[in-house]
């Protein structure tokens, strides 16, 4: 979360729980990354709904039917939101707190009754228009002080843009704080890679990156090959540049293009020139410098990119190697070494495996 406009005014809104994802995990959303940039107009994607709104006429208003409780509590998340101020801010009393919930997502109207019964409450009432929940504080503290409420998936959702939060007095609304949220990062089925119908578990151990020409390695001839071809026996082989990385839901991305194929099963349409993406779960370490080249072996994935290519899924089932430059093979330490990776190079693209 980020804060923005805050001076006098402080929100935090945090979620915990499950959130469901589909969809592609490279799907272009293009703005993205803007929500962390755009510091001077936070509320620009869904703007928030303002107090005199609400006093016009909009106060009844029917929920859907919840859903059962078992298929509540699977898809259910739990929102704290805390407030605070300034101590010299002097205020007019009520503040308004305004939460755009995440796309797909109903705040559950017990929950939100029971801050406005709570004996010490901080909540006098309540309002929801859409995806806004609107809480109506008779002060703001000075200490932290937070409530919670819960909220339900209605429908699995693709790759969940961060929501926007507002806090602001309600007779003076230029006193006002604007932050962003994102979605819980641990969540139950967010590693899952989608497209289509057809989905990939991403739950495996992380892939491990070797360093341009391994130390040691050089007098185990042929470790490469027997990688390859031999366990866990890979499905594809690629030299490829890295053009740059994203984020992308529970993944990163790299885009990539091809320098040499070197092997391939279902990737048939696989050339020198050509884009393809590869993931790798965001919790693993494994990050791709964009600019450099690497070699990349392993299993095909089950899901396409948005350009109907295969899209690959880096495991522990993966070789990353980075290629080394030029101005290190020309070194005298290096030569054997870059020599058995070209001799590796040239055999496996022309001659494959020979088991």
């Amino acid at each position: 979360m980020k804060n923005t406009t805050c001076q006098e005014l402080q929100i935090e809104v945090t979620v915990m729980g499950h959130v469901e994802y589909t969809m592609e995990a490279n799907e272009d959303y293009e703005d993205y990354e803007d929500y962390e940039l755009a510091s001077d107009d936070p509320g620009a994607p869904t703007p928030p709904v303002t107090p005199l709104q609400l006093f016009e006429g909009r106060r009844s208003r029917r929920r859907r039917e919840v859903p059962k409780v078992a298929e509540e509590q699977e898809s259910r998340v739990q929102y704290t939101v805390c407030i605070w101020r300034n101590g010299k801010l002097g205020l007019s009393g009520m503040a308004i707190a305004d939460i755009t919930l995440l796309s797909g997502f109903h705040a559950l109207r017990a929950d939100l009754e029971k801050l406005t019964s709570l004996s010490d409450r901080y909540v006098s009432h309540f309002e929801t228009e859409g995806p806004h929940v609107l809480l109506y504080f008779d002060s703001v503290p000075t200490s932290r002080e937070c409530v919670g409420f819960g909220a339900v998936q209605e429908v699995p959702v693709g790759l969940v843009q961060p929501a926007s939060a507002a806090l602001y007095d309600y007779y003076n609304p230029e006193y006002k704080c604007s932050v962003f949220y994102g979605a819980p990062t641990k969540s139950k089925l967010l590693s899952t890679l989608c497209s289509a119908d057809v989905c990939q578990c991403a739950e495996g151990k992380c892939p491990r990156q070797r360093r341009a020409l391994e130390r040691g390695r050089v007098e185990e001839d042929g470790y490469r090959m027997k990688f390859a071809c031999y366990y866990p026996r890979v499905e594809y082989g690629f030299h490829v540049k890295v053009l740059r990385e994203d984020a992308r839901a529970a993944f990163r991305l790299f885009e990539t293009s091809i320098t040499q194929v070197l092997h391939f099963s279902k990737d048939t349409q696989a050339t020198a020139g050509q884009t393809r993406n590869f993931l790798v779960r965001a919790s693993c370490r494994l990050h791709l410098e964009p600019g450099k080249e690497y070699l990349i072996m392993g299993l095909d994935g089950a899901t396409y990119d948005l350009k109907g290519h295969p899209q690959y899924l880096l495991d522990s089932n993966s070789w990353i190697e980075e290629m080394p430059s030029e101005r290190l093979c020309q070194s005298t330490r290096q030569r054997a070494a870059c020599a058995q990776l070209r001799d590796f190079l040239q055999e496996y693209s022309t001659q494959g495996c020979q088991v």
